[in-house]
């Protein structure tokens, strides 16, 4: 019997922790199937009912999307158990089951078998195919279940769920089954003794795409917009470039100081569209048209969702959507940096570090302890700490002793999104020490000191005339309320610039802001005032 005529159990869990000890399964969703068979096997997803007074992390909530509403659907622990437990004894036997990155579930299942079901022992196999696919795909850029699944032609699926994970599952292990008999295993007892007996891959070989090498070296060395498409035609990711070829072919070339989400997408990517543009200014406004139309999985920046400008009050601890004289301060990026700037704030006067400062797990030890530690490198007492404005006046400093190119530094982290700082569910779970904790604590105040100085210099452009270049090739630029004009419009008359314009004036100014700061010689000439672009970080006292 070959390893496709073999019925398998697909698994996944989503959980309100890292581990039984901290949190408990809240969604589980499996399936029994052959690979063989050309209709889908079915998928059975429950959700689990939290216990009384508990509610969902809001990491977990927002990765999954599990919400109150979802959760009226949700039966007890119990009554999932038993059902799953139902299933597994009905089962056909050898019964193995496959999981992505079964590190990460084998501990819930193996606590509900113990604590509900009165037993020592999984009544089942694993087949961790996230593992195998590191042996069997050693050059694969990334084996984490999305990447795997799109390099075996599965349309990529943005949903975070247990069912949509397991049809991911059977998607990858469909695809290993052809690669595990290449190496002669036919039945599935030979695959885990296989897998433990392969040396790792040496570091530094060359990794395997699926798009045709030939079309990325034809590109042109032109200014432009380029899409990854995933086998289905879908758009994985629409970027900018300076030259097409140069910047595309960087993706392919080189494994260091490449992310884990880079990689994860290049696994999937199938086929490339170019469009050619006149300058870069011209790509990088394109691109924010095309990421707004497309909306693709791997784009961060730009994206319109439901994303939200926010204001704040003069003392940062209260946020408004809308600009007024009660909220002045913006705008903002919604959910930004400064809303957890404020909770670390609230951290500290409470002295209770309860509260999701970052987008991942932490205990509330290790976070008041790295705390300490960040003071103590800093020279700082907790009395130096006498408001939100302190925390930011300590990032403008940060600034100052920056060591890439100051603007350079502001627009990266005012425009970053934090992948470090949010947890890849396929790989390994990162050790926290005080150290990197603390480290935390100072990215995010340089960032929130970003994002506060690029507010003032997107208000600044709002209504102005923009010049840059060298005085012999000089171009302008006319904006009025955010928009482009031919000509220099009158003076703006609203008291608060930003009371009725939206997100998408806030990313075209960015955009232009960013290319702007590209240009050693620009100045903006705001209407009534005129005043060169900063090449200085403001010290902490220019907060206002």
């Amino acid at each position: 019997m070959s390893l496709r005529d073999a019925t398998y159990l697909y698994i996944d869990c989503q959980t309100t922790g890292m581990r039984p000890s901290v949190g408990q399964v809240l969604e589980i969703a499996w399936c029994l199937g052959r690979p063989g068979d050309l209709a889908p096997a079915k998928i059975e997803s429950r959700l689990v009912r939290l216990p009384e007074g508990e509610s969902i992390p809001r990491a977990v909530a927002e990765l999954t999307g599990i919400g109150d509403e979802d959760m009226k659907a949700a039966k007890s622990e119990d009554e999932v158990f038993q059902e799953f437990k139902a299933m597994v004894e009905s089962a056909p036997r050898p019964l193995y089951a496959v999981i992505h990155y079964s590190n990460f579930e084998k501990p819930f299942l193996l606590d509900w078998f113990q604590r509900l079901g009165g037993v020592g022992e999984l009544p089942f196999e694993i087949l961790c195919s996230h593992r195998l696919c590191k042996v069997a795909l050693p050059n694969l850029p990334s084996q984490n279940l999305r990447a795997a699944a799109g390099y075996f032609g599965e349309p990529v699926n943005d949903v975070n769920r247990a069912g949509s994970h397991v049809a991911s599952t059977l998607t990858v292990w469909r695809g290993l089954c052809d690669e595990l008999e290449k190496h002669g295993l036919t039945c599935p007892d030979q695959i885990a003794a296989w897998a433990k007996s392969k040396p790792k891959p040496a570091k530094g070989e060359k990794l395997e795409y699926r798009l045709e090498k030939i079309k990325r070296l034809e590109l042109p060395d032109q200014p432009g917009v380029y899409r990854m498409l995933a086998k289905s035609g879908k758009v994985l990711y629409v970027g900018k470039a300076t030259s097409l070829k140069s910047r595309v072919n960087s993706y392919f070339r080189g494994q260091k100081n490449r992310d884990r989400r880079k990689l994860e997408m290049l696994a999937q990517v199938w086929d490339l569209q170019v469009t050619t543009c006149n300058s870069p200014l011209e790509a990088a406004l394109l691109e924010n048209d095309e990421i707004k139309r497309l909306d693709p999985p791997y784009n961060v920046v730009f994206k319109r969702g439901d994303r939200r400008m926010s204001f704040y009050s003069r003392d940062f601890m209260r946020v408004s959507q809308t600009q007024s004289d009660e909220f002045p301060l913006g705008p903002f990026r919604g959910a930004g940096n400064l809303d957890s700037l404020r909770m670390l704030y609230r951290c500290i006067v409470t002295a209770n570090f309860n509260l999701p400062i970052f987008y991942i797990e932490m205990l509330e030890e290790d976070l008041r302890e790295g705390y300490a530690l960040f003071l103590r490198n800093n020279n700082l007492s907790p009395t130096d700490i006498k408001g939100i404005r302190s925390l930011l006046a300590f990032g403008m400093n940060l600034f100052r002793h920056y060591d890439a190119d100051e603007e350079a530094a502001m627009e990266a982290l005012a425009l970053e999104n934090s992948p470090d700082e949010t947890a890849d569910e396929t790989d390994e779970i990162e050790i926290l020490t005080p150290e990197n904790i603390a480290g935390k604590y100072e990215r995010l105040m340089r960032r929130s000191a970003a994002e506060y100085r690029r507010a003032r210099a997107l208000t600044d452009m709002l209504d102005a005339d923009v010049v840059w270049g060298p005085e012999d090739r000089q171009s302008e630029l006319h904006l009025h309320h955010g928009q482009l004009r031919e000509t220099a419009p009158p003076p703006p008359g609203q008291p608060y610039p930003w009371l009725d314009l939206d997100i998408e004036t806030y990313d075209r100014l960015s955009i232009l802001l960013s290319e702007l700061n590209k240009h050693p010689h620009r100045k903006v000439c705001r209407r009534g005032q005129f005043s060169p672009f900063p090449h200085k970080m403001p010290r902490p006292k220019e907060i206002s």
